[in-house]
């Protein structure tokens, strides 16, 4: 499965955009980061749809908290990585660090300084700045406007009937669920002759 992807037209130009363009493989790693939070903030929001343990009049704000976090930071650090990343940016914070330092290879240092600082520069500029100020207020306004209740009184989600169709598959769920353990407490006695 794996050797048709790596001798595959897009996954070798894709490679050699990497390997060639600084900018570009920033870009690629703060893209790959971007998908694993949308991915995990979508866990997030359907696992809080479903946690029974918070009180439900509180349920609504904290779902409508982690899908607002993870929208924010989803185009934050987009925002914040790409512009990071840029040739200009780059050369200019290059230039103020590093103007008179000597590497052996001045590409390979410049490359992994331009992805390092793209990817943590977007984390920590999106998730200790720009989503505590923004994501507070949209999630407020998300509430009101989307989470209702139906006419039995049930709180209805957003994507609600999506995530709960398709991440739980019928051929998903045998493997999903944890075996039985079966608990014979039964012990064969010894029979004395």
């Amino acid at each position: 499965m794996i050797k048709p992807i790596t001798q595959s037209n897009i996954f070798n130009n894709h490679l050699r955009k990497v390997i060639e363009n600084d900018a570009f493989a920033a870009k690629t790693i703060v893209t790959c980061s971007v998908m694993k939070d949308v991915f995990a903030y979508t866990v997030r929001y359907k696992t809080t749809m479903d946690n029974e343990k918070i009180p439900e009049k509180r349920r609504p704000f904290v779902a409508a908290m982690d899908l607002a976090s993870g929208v924010v930071t989803a185009i934050a650090q987009i925002a914040v990585g790409f512009s990071i990343a840029s040739p200009k940016v780059q050369n200019k914070l290059w230039n103020s660090l590093f103007k008179n330092s000597t590497f052996k290879d001045v590409a390979i240092a410049k490359k992994s300084f331009a992805t390092i600082l793209a990817l943590v520069g977007s984390g920590v500029i999106t998730e200790r700045v720009i989503v505590p100020l923004i994501a507070t207020p949209i999630a407020e306004k998300f509430e009101k406007k989307y989470i209702k209740k139906d006419t039995n009184g049930q709180t209805k989600y957003p994507m609600s009937k999506f995530l709960h169709s398709k991440m739980y598959r019928p051929e998903f769920k045998s493997f999903m669920k944890k075996p039985k353990i079966k608990n014979d407490k039964t012990t064969p006695q010894s029979t004395k002759s």
